[in-house]
């Protein structure tokens, strides 16, 4: 009986470690499946540079998040601008305090992270996006840097006249690195005709799109204060004979990106059609047909006409403006 009951102590302390080891093996297991499963570091698995219109790319801080010298997860990254100062930026009545986004990241984790810059150039660095790439969202939106105005009844004799005279590819400050544009070819007297009117979102100033009568290679945008109206310019709708219409280009931000003035030639009247200012299209013309042959040949360089591009030229009248959208 003693031997048995040894034999079966012995039994037992086998049995005994034999469960021991399988729950240290349960344990080792455990360990390693916990292991497996630990928070993965997050880290960029895209960085490119965006090619979508400039114009669109153009955005106004949120102030929900700073900006950095890198992406906002990273431990290197150093503070450009504090939350303090986003916030500033982003109710700032300034033109110069937008920004241009120009390069895009995402992570592994799905943020998407948003490299900028100010238009004054003072602030670069990488801002949190929110999750769906090419969505502006948490520290920045998308920014309408000007608005469209009405074009004023005479559209032509404009002479320079207070300051305010220079020339511009784009409103001052309206777009990053708007730059002045050449006044190679302009003879003193020489007037102007109006293609396009915007005031400036954040200061409220009005430009217009102009180009020298006698020299088109001398266009661009001026400060509305920088141009002296013609003597014949009245509230009333002027009766001189009109016979043209500007086709102004914009992309799809909005954006002006080109025009062309198109002198309509004489065959293209109907006969004995009254050829002034604010006449319709469709009253005067043997077909609005020529005036969408004109847009589609005159489209600027880089872009292209689209069957999207379908506004009503039925609406357009003389001395005024035929507007499409183009890529």
């Amino acid at each position: 009986m003693t031997q048995y009951y040894q034999l079966k102590g012995v039994i037992v302390m086998k049995t005994y470690q034999l469960v021991l080891t399988a729950g240290a093996m349960l344990a080792i297991g455990g360990t390693g499946m916990k292991t497996a499963t630990a928070k993965t570091p997050q880290k960029i698995v895209s960085n490119r540079t965006m090619t979508t219109p400039a114009a669109t790319r153009n955005v106004v801080p949120t102030g929900r998040n700073a900006l950095y010298s890198k992406a906002g997860f990273m431990r290197s990254k150093k503070t450009v601008a504090s939350m303090a100062t986003m916030k500033r930026l982003a109710s700032s009545t300034n033109s110069r305090d937008y920004f241009r986004v120009y390069q895009i990241a995402t992570t592994n984790k799905g943020a998407v992270y948003y490299k900028m810059v100010s238009f004054d150039g003072k602030y670069r660095g990488w801002v949190y996006g929110g999750r769906t790439a090419g969505n502006f969202a948490g520290g920045l939106k998308t920014a309408q840097t000007t608005q469209q105005e009405s074009l004023p009844l005479v559209l032509r004799g404009y002479s320079l006249g207070g300051g305010g005279n220079d020339l511009w590819n784009a409103p001052q400050w309206t777009q990053y690195k708007a730059a002045k544009r050449s006044w190679a070819g302009y003879r003193a007297g020489d007037t102007f005709v109006i293609r396009d009117a915007v005031t400036k979102t954040r200061e409220g100033s009005l430009y217009y799109l102009v180009t020298d009568e006698r020299d088109s290679a001398v266009h661009g945008w001026i400060y509305a204060a920088g141009l002296e109206a013609p003597a014949e310019a009245q509230p009333e709708m002027p009766t001189t004979t009109t016979t043209y219409v500007t086709v102004v280009y914009k992309d799809s931000a909005g954006q002006t990106v080109g025009s062309y003035l198109w002198n309509i030639p004489e065959a293209d009247f109907r006969p004995q059609a009254n050829k002034v200012a604010g006449a319709r299209m469709q009253d005067v013309l043997n077909t609005t047909v020529s005036l969408w042959d004109v847009a589609k040949q005159n489209v600027p360089a880089g872009h292209t006409f689209t069957s999207s591009s379908t506004p009503e030229a039925e609406k357009v009248v003389l001395g005024g403006t035929f507007t499409i959208t183009v890529k």
